[in-house]
């Protein structure tokens, strides 16, 4: 019979169940593989799906048009397979068999699915597929680590609740002990079992504890934390804490105790340590306090002493100095002793160095610790002591107060024979310390006030001296700063002086190179020589101003995002140019990745690298010049900038190294210190300086030199401004008026004919009262204003616009030669719209003019038109 049959034939079918016909049976096949429970992809032999049902979408999270096709080695994100187990899996299929295998697939979402997957490959219409089912076993791995964690739970619970368990029938006796692991000095195993807890070995407790015990598991009673000494192999002891309670049966009858017992010998060792501990600061603290409550050496010792004899219960205390074997003579300083015993010394008195003394002097100051003499230990009492004195134990010490040869300082028991410990050594070696401590101060006490009528004699002439040195300084002082304020206003003055004949020499010569029809090439090359000239001459009196406005402090970097890469292309560009008309090979900067923006003072910043590769430039003859900059991040919102100017120059001798820095100093021969004033290295140094870094140099003479410096950043937000570098000819829309204030009417007429040529109407006025007219007769569109004039100046003018109503938002640019931070501050507080300082860089004007009057520019680049001069950036 069949598994069903059950001892009778099955009944007969009905006639009207009829076998499914082939359609039918497939569809039901296609139901069943698009409803099954578990995901199935049917795929061909590279892996990739050709179908799929419900399930396996709803498991990974994609559309059925997203897998149709995909392949399922991308699905599969599983690390750590062995390649030798692929294999295996590979052989197996082509077997004809079906491969189990667990794997992790990657859902659409990023998550991960644990899977356990059948494979079994088939052959349909002359091609190779394979079926897969993928299982989703994360319910079951979460299960199982959780039934793993709970298990490894119970075994550490096991293992460290308790260091013995242990069982005993009704007369007491062991039924069962276990140990854990690891107990140090556990009895062996089962050698306790069938004997009571007072028969094995122990050592405590006393016989009325055992008694009370016993009493207690007589009652049937539980206990808590009954303490047992036990004796251990190696000699030592074992404490135990045990606790119990009664067992029952279900009649009711007492069948024995059960419980546990915890190791607490550490425990009990460490509470007598901190027992011995606390007894030994009780015991410092009273020396500390007999030290001071004393106001001379011998009151001081006198109250230790008494305090000494006390701690180690001994017979004698003494001090004798110096101890010094050497010496013929020694003193005693102290002695206390208890009665009935004689004192050894004579106090105060020179008596001689007998040799068991020097002996006993000798072997301290070899130790440099406590030496213990009498029975048991290294050394022997000294027969004098001991056969005129009675002395049977000594323990001494060497005392080294600072500045004075050592002390010896002693311990005698004269009645019983006694033992020295561990403990009293430690302790008179800390009362040592302590009294070393003391006697340095009091000795240099003594030792102050033998200088207190010196130093009293001298105080008056010292006085008259300091008073005198103060008047000198003083006076030094106010010198100094008259003469620091005649320099800071001279340098303005020059500035302001310079600064003005320069603004027609820039401006004019930017005017002409402005023209779009070709200049004759004799001309332009003496505009060019010209404009250039005059921006070095600038570039100088910034030097100076910086240098002076650094030394007196009021130099401060204005911060402004900086698209890094950009700002180092546009210096290598000038540079390039300089090193090419020398022959010299520039290689293009490396440039720093990724690209960074970052918040920095722009203008100083080229200035340094300009003037390093500038150096670089004029001090090499052949070969290359090479800028490398570097950034690392170090923070989420900082950049670490590293700047390397390399050259394959004349070198630096190490002697010029250290004026290298030093203003107006020039290293090198006297060809190329020519060219320069000895002020770019000092003002770099400065520069960087205040970005947080510091300029290095290594040269070696003949092969070159290497200037780098490295400083960190914080990182700019949001996009930086990339500057038009085309030449505008003009603005859209109606004109506009701007009205030129100033003094110089050389100054005017070059802003006129600036202005003029962008087809702007321009007015003029010579001082701020013919300003505040003008502005009132024909209501200019914005006014560019100089700060110095006659009759009315330009701060004052402005304030006057502004305390009326109509003209508070009009737009008023201060242009003036004092370019200080000072000055540019008092332009804003008069209520400037903004600042040009002259010489007038026609860019900063294009800014302004665009910035405040929103003009929208018109260029135009005529055939060959000659592009305009590069601001260098050295202006203000």
């Amino acid at each position: 019979m069949g598994p069903f049959e059950h001892g009778s034939a099955p009944a007969a079918r009905p006639q009207q169940q009829k076998q499914p016909s082939q359609e039918q049976a497939l569809a039901l096949l296609v139901a069943s593989f698009h409803h099954a429970a578990d995901a199935l992809f049917i795929h061909d032999e590279t892996g990739h799906v050709v179908e799929l049902n419900g399930q396996a979408c709803v498991s990974l999270g994609y559309a059925r048009e997203e897998l149709i096709g995909a392949s399922l080695q991308d699905l599969d994100v599983t690390t750590g397979r062995d390649p030798a187990a692929l294999q295996s899996i590979d052989q197996r299929l082509e077997a004809g068999q079906t491969v189990s295998f667990e794997a992790l697939y990657r859902r659409k979402d990023g998550a991960t699915l644990p899977v356990e997957v059948h494979v079994r490959r088939f052959e349909h219409g002359g091609r190779r597929f394979a079926v897969s089912l993928a299982r989703n076993i994360g319910e079951r791995q979460r299960a199982e680590q959780s039934l793993r964690e709970s298990e490894e739970r119970f075994r550490t619970l096991v293992q460290h609740s308790f260091d013995v368990y242990w069982e005993t029938d009704a007369q007491h006796r062991f039924t069962r002990q276990e140990f854990a692991e690891g107990l140090a000095n556990a009895p062996a195993r089962g050698s306790e079992i069938g004997k009571t807890r007072w028969e094995v070995p122990h050592v405590g407790p006393d016989e009325e504890a055992w008694r009370r015990h016993r009493a207690t598991l007589d009652a049937h009673r539980p206990f808590r934390d009954f303490e047992v000494v036990r004796p251990t192999a190696d000699g030592g002891t074992r404490h135990v804490s045990v606790s119990g309670i009664p067992m029952f049966d279900a009649a009711g009858r007492f069948t024995g105790h059960r419980g546990v017992g915890h190791d607490i010998t550490e425990r009990k060792r460490a509470e007598s340590e901190r027992e011995a501990h606390v007894a030994f600061l009780e015991n410092l603290d009273r020396v500390n306090r007999a030290i001071q409550g004393a106001s001379d050496i011998e009151r001081m010792l006198s109250n230790v002493f008494e305090v000494v004899l006390g701690i180690f219960a001994c017979d004698r205390a003494w001090l004798v100095y110096p101890c010094d074997p050497a010496s013929p003579t020694w003193r005693a300083e102290m002695e206390h002793t208890r009665p009935p015993f004689p004192g050894v010394f004579t106090l105060g008195g020179e008596q001689p160095m007998e040799a068991g003394i020097a002996g006993r002097f000798r072997a301290a100051l070899a130790a440099r610790g406590a030496v213990l003499f009498g029975p048991g230990h290294e050394h022997q009492v000294p027969a004098d002591l001991a056969q005129r004195f009675g002395v049977r134990a000594m323990l001494a010490l060497a005392v080294y107060p600072k500045g004075d040869r050592p002390y010896l300082l002693g311990l005698h028991q004269c009645g019983p024979t006694r033992r020295w410990t561990a403990h009293d050594t430690r302790l008179l070696e800390e009362i040592g310390h302590r009294l070393a401590d003391a006697l340095t101060s009091v000795l240099m006490w003594r030792s102050l006030r033998q200088r207190e009528d010196e130093l009293v004699r001298h105080r008056t002439h010292l006085e008259e001296l300091v008073a005198e040195r103060t008047a000198e300084l003083r006076e030094a002082k106010e010198r100094a700063e008259v003469a620091n304020r005649a320099k800071s206003e001279f340098l303005a003055r020059m500035s302001h002086e310079l600064r003005t004949p320069l603004n027609a020499i820039l401006g004019y010569s930017q005017l002409l190179l402005m023209h779009t029809e070709p200049l004759e090439p004799r001309a332009k090359t003496g505009l060019e020589a010209i404009h250039s000239s005059g921006q070095h001459l600038l570039a100088l009196i910034v030097d100076i101003l910086d240098l002076a406005s650094i030394e007196a402090g009021r130099f401060e970097l204005d911060l402004e995002p900086l698209d890094l890469l950009p700002f180092v292309n546009g210096i290598t560009d000038i540079v390039r140019v300089k090193a090419e008309e020398k022959g010299l090979t520039f290689a293009p900067p490396v440039p720093a990745t990724p690209p960074v923006r970052v918040l920095a003072d722009g203008r100083r910043l080229r200035q340094v690298l300009i003037n390093l590769l500038g150096n670089a430039v004029k001090f090499t003859e052949r070969g290359e010049v090479r800028l490398v900059v570097r950034a690392t991040p170090t923070k989420p919102d900082h950049v670490h900038l590293r700047f390397e100017v390399h050259d394959s120059g004349v070198g630096i001798a190490p002697r010029d190294l250290e004026r290298l820095f030093q203003p107006f100093e020039q290293a090198g021969d006297r060809l190329h210190r020519a060219s320069g004033t000895g002020l770019g290295l000092a003002i770099s140094r400065q520069l960087v300086g205040l970005m947080g870094g510091e300029i290095l140099v290594q040269s070696v003479p003949g092969q070159g030199s290497v200037f780098a410096f490295e400083v960190s950043l914080a990182l700019a937000q949001g996009d930086v401004p990339v500057a038009d570098s085309r030449m505008p000819v003009g603005y859209e829309g109606e004109r506009r008026r701007v009205l030129v204030v100033d003094d110089v009417a050389g100054n005017r007429r070059m802003l006129g004919a600036l202005l003029g040529a962008l087809g702007f109407d321009v007015d003029e006025a010579a001082d701020g009262q013919q300003a505040l007219d003008r502005v009132q007769a024909h209501a200019p569109h914005l006014v560019l204003m100089d700060a110095a004039m006659p009759v009315m100046d330009g701060l004052q003018a402005t304030r006057r616009l502004r305390s009326l109503e109509r003209w508070r938002d009009l737009p008023i640019v201060i242009v003036s030669a004092a370019v200080s931070q000072v000055d540019q501050q008092r332009c804003h507080e008069a209520g400037a719209s903004g600042f040009i300082a002259k010489p007038v860089d026609r860019g900063r004007l294009l800014d302004a003019l665009q910035r405040w009057l929103g003009v929208q520019w018109r260029y135009v680049t005529a055939p060959g038109a000659p592009s305009p001069p590069i601001p260098t950036g050295t202006s203000p």
